[in-house]
């Protein structure tokens, strides 16, 4: 069996699509706090880029704790501050709208908080496995199949 490879996808619309959602603006913390959707996001370990620095991440799940409420400690600044504000003061071009949705928890099973990231600032790579069927993908696969040897 062969497996479905993504193109390259915010992965906010991802997550709207895959929830049924009309669109990214429908999405509540409720919706991540619903284990059936924290497991079916924790299934699969795919690789994420951040659009702030291109860097490459494994996701290991999603917080579920709003990025607005997630504290840490800064050690650049010396204070507990949250996620949200830190992306705020360190990248002052990448405007978060969606401050009150959980992170993306990138790193390993072991540190799987390693570090968290604001979702739409996220996006899969091409390449990522997925068990999404589009129409375009099962398209290009009748396509793909129905020729000759």
């Amino acid at each position: 069996a062969g497996a479905v490879l993504t193109e390259e996808k915010d992965l906010i619309d991802f997550i709207a699509d895959t929830l049924r959602k009309r669109s990214k603006r429908d999405l509540t913390i409720a919706d991540f706090n619903d284990t059936r959707n924290t497991a079916l996001f924790a299934k699969k370990k795919w690789k994420v880029l951040v659009k702030h620095n291109k860097c490459q991440y494994t996701m290991v799940g999603i917080d579920n704790t709003p990025i607005s409420k997630r504290m840490f400690e800064d050690k650049e600044i010396g204070q507990t501050i949250s996620i949200a504000d830190y992306f705020k003061r360190k990248y002052p071009k990448s405007t978060l709208e969606y401050a009150h949705l959980p992170g993306v928890l990138a790193g390993t099973k072991a540190e799987p908080m390693r570090v968290i990231l604001p979702l739409e600032l996220c996006f899969f790579s091409a390449g990522n496995p997925t068990n999404e069927r589009s129409p375009k993908i099962s398209e290009m696969m009748i396509r793909e199949m129905c020729l000759k040897p």
